[in-house]
């Protein structure tokens, strides 16, 4: 913090610092990383002697030699548009990358919630609804956790899910 507050204190090198970082914005990702360092490193400089601040060629010279450090190790990642990324299949067929869309996903998050309100009557229902929503398809397992949860034999929760599942997609149809 010292650091930082000692560098900022002098407007001339930090004007110099935030135009080497402005000339940097197409080659490095992050120039907030290069500021960051480039601070640190010329505020731990003028701290070690108070003399230091004399030395505005050499300080310069600093906020240079960081920047194209910066260039060097922190350039920018070469990067294909997505729309340009086309993979081969086994079969041959060409795929065009595509990136997921997380609003899609939210909207398929809503569409499974409103499904398990609708189809949902009770505990029992809305529990074996909750297994098939996190990919839980295996009927024993599924009345196994009912048994546990809501008493009875596994058997019948077995057969309960069997029902369920044909009433829900007649439900399901007439719904569509």
């Amino acid at each position: 913090m010292i650091r930082q507050k000692v560098v900022y204190e002098i407007p001339w090198l930090i004007e110099r610092i935030y135009r080497e970082s402005d000339k940097l914005l197409r080659s490095i990702t992050e120039p907030s990383r290069f500021e960051e360092r480039c601070i640190q490193d010329i505020g731990e400089y003028l701290l070690k002697n108070g003399n230091n601040i004399a030395n505005k060629r050499y300080l310069i010279r600093m906020v240079k030699r960081k920047a194209e450090e910066a260039r060097r190790m922190f350039k920018q990642e070469e990067s294909d548009y997505y729309q340009g990324i086309i993979a081969v299949n086994d079969d041959g067929d060409e795929i065009e990358y595509e990136p997921i869309d997380e609003l899609g996903s939210v909207e398929s998050e809503a569409m499974v919630n409103e499904m398990t309100a609708l189809l949902g009557k009770d505990g029992r229902c809305k529990a074996i609804l909750k297994a098939w929503t996190i990919g839980n398809t295996n009927d024993r397992q599924v009345s196994g956790a009912l048994g546990r949860a809501f008493g009875g034999n596994p058997e019948s929760h077995r057969k309960f899910i069997q029902r369920f599942r044909n009433e829900s997609r007649e439900q399901l149809l007439e719904f569509i």
